[in-house]
Protein backbone atom coordinates (compact mmCIF):
# COMPACT_ATOMS: atom_id res chain seq x y z
CA UNK A 1 0.00 0.00 0.00
CA UNK A 2 1.43 3.63 -0.91
CA UNK A 3 -0.23 6.44 1.10
CA UNK A 4 -0.19 9.75 0.50
CA UNK A 5 2.22 10.82 2.98
CA UNK A 6 4.40 8.54 1.23
CA UNK A 7 3.90 10.18 -2.13
CA UNK A 8 4.51 12.99 -0.48
CA UNK A 9 7.76 12.33 1.01
CA UNK A 10 9.09 11.28 -2.53
CA UNK A 11 8.29 15.17 -4.09
CA UNK A 12 11.24 17.66 -4.02
CA UNK A 13 8.34 19.70 -2.22
CA UNK A 14 5.78 17.39 -1.46
CA UNK A 15 1.92 18.56 -2.18
CA UNK A 16 2.56 22.20 -0.92
CA UNK A 17 1.06 24.63 -3.35
CA UNK A 18 -0.16 21.83 -5.64
CA UNK A 19 -3.10 23.32 -7.77
CA UNK A 20 -5.52 21.30 -8.53
CA UNK A 21 -7.16 21.10 -12.11
CA UNK A 22 -10.06 18.73 -12.03
CA UNK A 23 -11.09 15.52 -9.59
CA UNK A 24 -13.11 12.62 -11.18
CA UNK A 25 -14.53 9.89 -8.79
CA UNK A 26 -15.84 6.35 -10.17
CA UNK A 27 -17.89 5.13 -7.42
CA UNK A 28 -18.17 1.89 -9.34
CA UNK A 29 -15.02 0.98 -10.09
CA UNK A 30 -13.72 2.68 -5.82
CA UNK A 31 -11.31 5.40 -7.58
CA UNK A 32 -10.70 8.98 -7.15
CA UNK A 33 -8.29 10.86 -9.80
CA UNK A 34 -6.84 14.48 -9.30
CA UNK A 35 -5.09 16.07 -12.09
CA UNK A 36 -2.65 18.49 -10.94
CA UNK A 37 0.20 20.80 -11.20
CA UNK A 38 2.74 19.33 -8.44
CA UNK A 39 5.59 22.28 -7.60
CA UNK A 40 9.02 20.81 -8.40
CA UNK A 41 11.04 24.03 -8.13
CA UNK A 42 13.93 24.81 -5.73
CA UNK A 43 12.21 27.39 -3.24
CA UNK A 44 16.23 28.73 -2.91
CA UNK A 45 16.73 29.57 -6.39
CA UNK A 46 17.50 32.72 -8.19
CA UNK A 47 15.98 31.75 -11.17
CA UNK A 48 12.41 32.57 -11.14
CA UNK A 49 11.57 29.45 -13.64
CA UNK A 50 13.52 27.12 -11.82
CA UNK A 51 12.06 28.65 -8.36
CA UNK A 52 8.04 28.32 -9.80
CA UNK A 53 8.36 25.07 -11.78
CA UNK A 54 5.48 22.55 -11.85
CA UNK A 55 4.82 19.19 -13.52
CA UNK A 56 1.53 17.81 -14.40
CA UNK A 57 0.35 14.68 -12.65
CA UNK A 58 -2.96 12.23 -12.20
CA UNK A 59 -3.07 11.48 -8.53
CA UNK A 60 -5.05 8.22 -8.55
CA UNK A 61 -6.45 6.88 -5.45
CA UNK A 62 -7.84 2.68 -6.06
CA UNK A 63 -9.95 1.51 -3.23
CA UNK A 64 -11.44 4.73 -2.35
CA UNK A 65 -13.10 4.29 0.79
CA UNK A 66 -14.61 7.98 0.73
CA UNK A 67 -14.25 11.40 -0.54
CA UNK A 68 -15.88 14.48 0.90
CA UNK A 69 -15.00 17.92 -0.02
CA UNK A 70 -16.36 20.60 2.39
CA UNK A 71 -17.86 23.58 1.16
CA UNK A 72 -15.74 26.36 0.81
CA UNK A 73 -16.00 29.63 3.27
CA UNK A 74 -18.69 31.97 1.38
CA UNK A 75 -16.22 34.95 2.12
CA UNK A 76 -13.39 33.44 -0.17
CA UNK A 77 -13.21 33.58 -3.74
CA UNK A 78 -14.20 30.69 -4.66
CA UNK A 79 -16.37 30.77 -7.67
CA UNK A 80 -13.11 31.93 -9.53
CA UNK A 81 -12.32 29.56 -12.60
CA UNK A 82 -9.01 28.62 -11.74
CA UNK A 83 -7.32 25.64 -10.30
CA UNK A 84 -6.99 25.14 -6.29
CA UNK A 85 -4.15 25.70 -4.45
CA UNK A 86 -3.49 22.86 -2.17
CA UNK A 87 -1.79 21.74 0.71
CA UNK A 88 -1.49 17.82 2.35
CA UNK A 89 -2.56 18.10 5.49
CA UNK A 90 -2.69 14.84 8.12
CA UNK A 91 -6.41 13.37 8.39
CA UNK A 92 -8.57 15.09 11.31
CA UNK A 93 -8.10 11.95 13.90
CA UNK A 94 -11.90 13.29 15.19
CA UNK A 95 -13.36 12.47 12.21
CA UNK A 96 -16.50 10.58 11.95
CA UNK A 97 -15.83 8.27 9.40
CA UNK A 98 -11.97 8.05 9.56
CA UNK A 99 -12.43 7.20 13.02
CA UNK A 100 -14.32 3.44 11.83
CA UNK A 101 -11.83 2.60 8.77
CA UNK A 102 -10.03 -0.43 9.13
CA UNK A 103 -6.55 -0.87 8.93
CA UNK A 104 -5.52 -1.44 5.24
CA UNK A 105 -7.18 2.56 4.92
CA UNK A 106 -4.99 5.36 4.86
CA UNK A 107 -6.56 9.04 4.87
CA UNK A 108 -5.37 12.30 4.60
CA UNK A 109 -6.88 15.78 2.88
CA UNK A 110 -6.18 18.60 1.13
CA UNK A 111 -6.32 22.16 2.47
CA UNK A 112 -7.85 23.88 -0.38
CA UNK A 113 -6.66 27.60 0.57
CA UNK A 114 -8.72 29.72 -2.16
CA UNK A 115 -11.91 27.87 -0.30
CA UNK A 116 -10.38 27.74 3.51
CA UNK A 117 -11.62 23.89 3.34
CA UNK A 118 -10.34 20.75 2.89
CA UNK A 119 -11.33 18.04 1.15
CA UNK A 120 -10.99 14.37 2.77
CA UNK A 121 -9.85 11.38 0.96
CA UNK A 122 -9.44 8.02 2.39
CA UNK A 123 -8.08 4.79 0.12
CA UNK A 124 -6.44 1.61 -0.14
CA UNK A 125 -3.20 2.69 -2.74
CA UNK A 126 -2.24 5.63 -4.07
CA UNK A 127 0.03 6.34 -7.22
CA UNK A 128 1.00 9.44 -8.81
CA UNK A 129 1.22 9.44 -12.79
CA UNK A 130 3.08 12.00 -14.68
CA UNK A 131 1.65 13.43 -18.10
CA UNK A 132 3.20 11.84 -21.16
CA UNK A 133 4.13 15.16 -21.89
CA UNK A 134 6.21 16.12 -19.14
CA UNK A 135 10.02 14.98 -17.94
CA UNK A 136 9.59 12.74 -14.78
CA UNK A 137 11.19 14.48 -12.28
CA UNK A 138 13.82 12.66 -9.81
CA UNK A 139 11.82 11.63 -6.68
CA UNK A 140 13.94 12.71 -4.10
CA UNK A 141 13.32 13.04 -0.89
CA UNK A 142 11.49 16.37 0.41
CA UNK A 143 13.22 18.63 2.10
CA UNK A 144 13.16 18.74 5.53
CA UNK A 145 10.59 22.08 7.14
CA UNK A 146 13.21 23.63 9.33
CA UNK A 147 10.22 24.46 11.46
CA UNK A 148 9.38 20.90 12.19
CA UNK A 149 11.18 19.38 14.92
CA UNK A 150 10.86 15.60 13.62
CA UNK A 151 12.93 16.81 10.30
Amino acid sequence: MTTLQQIENSLPNGFHDALVRSCHLDFVARTASLELDVCMGDAESADSDERDSYARATLVLDGLAFCEVQAPDPTYPFQQPAPLLVDLSEPDPEHPVIKSLPNDIFAGRFFVTSWNSFIYLAARHATLEWAPNQTTPPHTPRRADPRSTTG
